[in-house]
């Protein structure tokens, strides 16, 4: 089963798979593998990202690894103060820094420089224990879905200092994932919907304004504006396009079902 899909700058595609490792696929019948035989920690991957010095990082089930060239995969574990070994989602800030979400703990940042890992916790201004994604904005900012709530550091390159943003109360119970469009609207789900944020002004969607279903889970922006989504509980996958803040059209490319294969990310590099 695929998790996640990454094409790199030599249109390559990475594809992370749930029980099988990485996987490279060159071209027409080629392809490349990576799983705990060429040293990754598990073969169960739930995120994958290119850096933009071209290295590949997979967060796996049981600890972080990095992938550069030819050479054995360089991991990060629990041992090495990662604070979890279930690695959920991976991001880069511009001074270069990696940031992981990890289960259980919160969040930990690599340093570009010594390798070494800090870990953010309620010192930092993230009081809850689970963390879901992140988010680098194009601003640099650093937004964090947590159990409890929405929290944004807006100079993670130079601040460890994160805050509760002003949210809807719906929002503070948890929160899904975030993708943000051309315009720098945000969008985050959680278990009431999505919700856009423009300009300090929030609107909530659900199924009755015209998505698929109540539970939207991971969506991404395409380059052509619309907003995809995965949604929970096997609800299917759509494809949602706005005029203004007013749904126009949504369209199920995968529709519900029950045995569908689970989705966990739509990484855009």
């Amino acid at each position: 089963m695929a998790s996640a899909v990454v094409e790199d700058r030599e249109g390559s595609l990475w594809i992370a798979l749930i029980g099988g490792g990485v996987a490279r696929w060159l071209g027409y019948g080629e392809w490349e593998a990576w799983t705990k035989a060429q040293g990754l920690p598990s073969d169960l991957i739930g995120s994958i990202r290119r850096d933009r010095k071209g290295a590949l990082w997979m967060g796996t089930s049981l600890g972080l690894a990095r992938l550069e060239g030819r050479e054995a995969p360089r991991t990060w574990t629990r041992k090495d103060g990662l604070g979890g070994d279930n690695v959920r989602w991976l991001g880069e800030t511009s001074d270069g820094a990696v940031w992981a979400v990890v289960k259980p703990g919160s969040l930990a940042r690599i340093d570009p420089v010594s390798e070494k890992i800090r870990l953010f916790g309620p010192a930092e201004g993230l009081p809850c224990v689970t963390s879901h994604r992140g988010f680098v904005d194009h601003l640099d900012r650093l937004w964090v879905a947590t159990g409890c709530g929405v929290f944004r550091n807006d100079r993670p390159s130079a601040s460890d200092r994160f805050r509760r943003i002003d949210q809807p109360a719906s929002l503070e119970h948890v929160a899904w994932a975030f993708a943000e469009d051309k315009l720098g609207t945000m969008w985050i789900t959680n278990p009431d919907g999505l919700w856009r944020l423009s300009e300090g002004r929030w609107r909530q969607y659900r199924k009755a304004d015209g998505l698929l279903s109540d539970n939207p889970y991971i969506p991404i922006i395409a380059s052509d504006g619309a907003l995809w989504l995965h949604h929970r509980l096997d609800a299917g996958i759509e494809r949602v396009e706005f005029s203004g803040d007013r749904i126009v059209r949504s369209t199920a490319v995968l529709p519900a079902d029950p045995l569908s294969v689970e989705v966990t990310a739509f990484p855009r590099n």
